[in-house]
């Protein structure tokens, strides 16, 4: 007999957690033992694109926190489709409690993307622990997040499961602006847990030195104060031919294709879907030493880690790579073999059934 689950997900807008509910879907479907839906709950986006199969597909367009329009679709839904399992990720988890109160054999799976959920306090704390009493279990990206759910919330079962990354769109849509031959690319949407800002001042270091080189960001511009800050700084450092946003890119493959060197200048991370893909790109990379990106960039010698925050080592790592083609080469192909290794789809999917059927 077949599993039926139901991946639910706040967004279709380009992010970790939104590409891996996607992604997930896409390959469990191609499985004989499951039935893979998808649930959008507030917005949808370019990565609906990447939905194999649409008529898997769900959007509850929800206004406010508890929409009872939303939930009767979400409901309606899961009855027609004999849903028996919620894979709820992120701060999606509320969702599927509300219909596990309504459907109490529904099992919900809570997928923790986020490494900053380790510092949760307050409310949000109290909030998360209370729903947590209805998981069936929990999914973590890395280990420190484990030992936090293990510590902190109510649930029995929580396991770790590494992210994995695959490249589903092929188009080539996207062209990095510029006539730079060193292209740097940072796929993160701009929120201030990625600190672009730490990226920019060492950008600005960078750029009094080597002259023929532009910064490309790649993720949703939510149009607020910290984006504001973002445009500002490039303005006022009169960065504006060499640093260049882009918004939400669906076309990842393409985009990192025409990059030299990937970056991430995050506070805070789990395991980032965008640091497997510069690997699966062979890219060089200079990661912050956050979350589980040490773990990944440092086997085999296969990037540079900063400690975050720290601009003028971050700096100093994009010229060591700018300027060691041979280097930087070789970081490139351990990268991508490492992420082939041990980050696989395959093994991915073999752990998810196992965790459902638990």
């Amino acid at each position: 007999m077949k599993i039926n689950v139901l991946h639910i997900v706040d967004s279709l807008q380009t992010g970790g957690a939104e590409t891996i509910a996607v992604n997930t879907c896409n390959a469990l479907n191609k499985e004989k033992s499951v039935n893979a839906y998808l649930c959008a709950t507030r917005i949808e986006g370019v990565l609906k694109d990447n939905i194999d199969e649409l008529s898997m597909y769900v959007f509850l367009n929800k206004k406010k926190p508890i929409d009872i329009n939303s939930l009767r679709k979400l409901f309606q839904f899961i009855k027609k489709k004999h849903i028996t399992i919620l894979h709820a990720h992120t701060t999606s988890f509320f969702i599927a409690v509300l219909a596990k109160l309504w459907l109490p054999k529904i099992k919900i799976v809570w997928h923790n993307h986020t490494g900053a959920n380790i510092n949760l306090s307050g409310w949000r704390k109290v909030f998360l622990q209370s729903c947590s009493l209805l998981f069936y279990s929990v999914i973590n990206v890395n280990e420190d997040l484990d030992i936090w759910v293990g510590k902190t919330l109510l649930t029995k079962n929580s396991f770790v499961l590494n992210n994995f990354a695959t490249f589903t769109n092929k188009n080539r849509v996207t062209k990095l602006k510029g006539s730079a031959n060193k292209k740097i690319v940072c796929v993160a949407g701009l929120r201030p847990e990625k600190d672009h800002l730490n990226l920019l001042e060492a950008f600005s270091q960078l750029h009094n030195e080597f002259t023929d080189v532009s910064l490309h960001l790649i993720g949703k511009d939510y149009n607020n104060e910290y984006s504001a800050v973002i445009k500002e700084y490039i303005l006022e450092n009169d960065l504006k031919g060499t640093i260049f946003l882009y918004d939400n890119c669906s076309d990842i493959h393409n985009v990192l294709s025409q990059a030299s060197i990937g970056v991430l200048s995050s506070k805070s991370e789990g395991l980032p879907i965008a640091l497997l893909e510069y690997g699966l790109a062979q890219l060089p990379v200079v990661v912050t030493n956050v979350g589980d990106c040490s773990k990944l960039v440092t086997h085999n010698k296969s990037g540079r880690v900063v400690e975050k925050g720290d601009s003028v080592d971050l700096a100093k790592s994009l010229l060591f790579l700018l300027t060691n083609d041979e280097e930087s080469f070789k970081f490139g192909s351990q990268l991508k073999k490492n992420v082939k290794e041990n980050y696989s789809l395959t093994s991915y999917i073999e752990e998810m059934i196992n965790i459902y059927t638990v």
